[in-house]
């Protein structure tokens, strides 16, 4: 009886720590994402379908789109991250979207929403279609 007792007691005192690590990662998670910025805009260039791209992304925050063929006149764009062509969906997940499940599982409300015209790849990004 004595054994029961004593590991019902170490049991709870577990299942107490766990809680408390618990709530403390939530908190911490939360403020990492509210220091992070609660609103963040990500940009991809999906795999051009001819292999011409009229966007480069010289840096992981910018995006240049070159307006005529020539490449003289330009647009450059920031963003809070930028995913280049070549970038996989488990680098997009990784940066963009995984504190958002962490977020969502803590039972807080997120949103994901994808952008652009037509054929621009918003289901090549959130389906890998």
């Amino acid at each position: 009886r004595h054994d029961v007792a004593a590991a019902r007691l170490e049991r709870d005192a577990a299942v107490a720590t766990a809680d408390d690590e618990r709530a403390r990662r939530r908190e911490v998670h939360n403020k990492l994402v509210e220091a992070r910025g609660n609103i963040r805009v990500y940009c991809r260039c999906r795999p051009s379908r001819t292999g011409v791209s009229a966007a480069e992304c010289p840096t992981d925050e910018a995006i240049v789109i070159r307006r005529d063929a020539e490449g003289y006149e330009e647009a450059r764009f920031e963003f809070d991250g930028v995913f280049g062509p070549a970038s996989t969906q488990v680098e997009v997940f990784d940066t963009a979207v995984r504190d958002l499940v962490v977020s969502a599982l803590d039972g807080y409300s997120v949103c994901v929403f994808a952008y652009g015209q037509t054929g621009s790849g918003k289901t090549h990004t959130l389906l890998n279609a």
